[in-house]
């Protein structure tokens, strides 16, 4: 993926044991790598499989719940230039957990946890792929989210606030 953005190069000339800077305006062109984050995007993956195989009548309640934290991380999800796609931290989790309720039953930890991984990632990173070009990143990570596993910590904060429940 690639965008063109306005940046400011500075270039130094020395004259006479002087330094000036010059500033220089450029359009640059960056290229933006997609990358798929091992803790925050494939082991949730593949747990979410796992349980959906050991659990195959949740499967339309945690595509449900699924669906719905979708919507709800993507109108909030944002493109933070030189980062990439962020997210409320505390938002899909308990978003996740509101709406495995109606369908989780003895097994609300389990569509949470689903709900919240898959619906982060739908929601945050695979609905905005299309936006990353403005974010002027070298580097995206799907299932990344600033500077913590965003994806990884919602699962987890998602099982632990259904196991209060």
């Amino acid at each position: 993926m690639k965008s063109v953005r306005p940046t400011v190069v500075v270039r130094e000339v020395r004259a006479f044991w002087v330094t000036y800077r010059i500033p220089e305006y450029a359009l640059t062109q960056t290229t933006t790598t997609i990358a798929l984050n091992v803790g925050g995007g494939l082991v949730p993956i593949v747990v979410t499989l796992i349980l959906l195989n050991e659990h195959p009548s949740l499967w339309i309640g945690a595509l449900v719940a699924t669906a719905l934290t979708a919507v709800a991380v993507h109108l909030v999800a944002k493109v933070v230039d030189g980062v990439g796609i962020v997210a409320p931290t505390l938002l899909p989790p308990i978003a996740a957990v509101l709406f495995s309720l109606p369908f989780g039953g003895s097994y609300l930890a389990i569509t949470a946890y689903i709900a919240g991984t898959m619906g982060t990632l739908i929601g945050a990173d695979l609905s905005n792929l299309g936006k990353l070009s403005e974010g002027g990143t070298s580097v995206a990570s799907i299932g990344r989210a600033g500077k913590f596993d965003g994806i990884f910590l919602t699962g987890i904060v998602a099982v632990l606030i259904a196991s209060l429940i």
